[in-house]
């Protein structure tokens, strides 16, 4: 699965995003077509963890972000993590199966699921993580400048690296730049600032931005990429029925 590629029309029925939008994407360098689209008559192809990517992309749009800070939460926070690469039939064979039937025809998607990954926007502004396995959100940063700008406590510049003898993490790489393999990402494509004093709870506090907020905005990221890949795939997209009250019809339990 992680080897097939699928089409520019594909990737759009399966992620709703609008072909101008996937243009601008790929022109920012924030996507990479994995062959093609370059002269006339030259089909552009598309790897499954790319169509995760824009689906995404394309639920935080519908959402009301631009395109430009869509592209940037979904890349900074998540893209390339567990939470979605694991929505992938081959991967899911390779290590516990599909007990969940994500991908199973006769199995609706339960947009409930507990471990999905949410990413959550209080009062247009502040900007969280949350799964239902834990208590409570996890603040990662705000849309500053009128939503052109998530200013974060997080210093991707200085992500990931290799854990030393000592235990120390040691020769520490930006987030766009990928092990080898891996599409790296134009950094002029992410709209972000490193704030190191929002990890200060009197700069801000995080407990009471979620809490008080007027309005949550909540979007399901991992759902978007189970229907997408659904639609890939052409497994039926639907969802558990609800239960039918008593008001609507249903029989009377007494």
């Amino acid at each position: 699965m992680s080897n097939e590629l699928y089409t520019d029309d594909q990737l759009l029925e399966a992620t709703g995003l609008h072909i101008d939008n996937v243009r601008k994407l790929v022109t920012w360098g924030a996507v990479r077509p994995a062959k093609g689209g370059r002269g006339r008559g030259n089909v552009r192809m598309w790897y499954a963890h790319t169509v995760r990517h824009i689906a995404c992309v394309a639920a935080l749009v519908n959402a009301g972000l631009s395109v430009k800070m869509a592209h940037t939460l979904v890349y900074l926070d998540i893209l390339g993590d567990i939470f979605f690469d694991i929505i992938d039939p081959e991967t899911l064979a390779m290590n516990s199966g599909d007990k969940d039937g994500w991908f199973d025809p006769e199995r609706p998607l339960d947009p409930q699921d507990d471990h999905d990954f949410r990413l959550i926007i209080a009062d247009g502004q502040y900007v969280f993580i949350h799964s239902l396995t834990k208590e409570t959100p996890i603040p990662k940063g705000f849309l500053a400048d009128g939503g052109t700008l998530f200013r974060t406590y997080v210093d991707f510049s200085h992500y990931s690296g290799s854990v030393g003898e000592d235990g120390k993490v040691k020769d520490l790489r930006p987030k766009w730049e990928m092990a080898p393999g891996h599409f790296e990402v134009d950094p002029g494509s992410l709209a972000w600032q490193y704030d190191k004093t929002l990890e200060d709870e009197t700069v801000i506090d995080w407990q009471t931005a979620y809490s008080a907020a007027v309005s949550i905005t909540t979007v399901n990221l991992s759902l978007a990429c189970k229907i997408a890949m659904r639609r890939l795939l052409n497994i039926p997209v639907f969802f558990p029925k609800p239960p039918v009250t008593e008001a609507e019809g249903g029989a009377d339990p007494t």
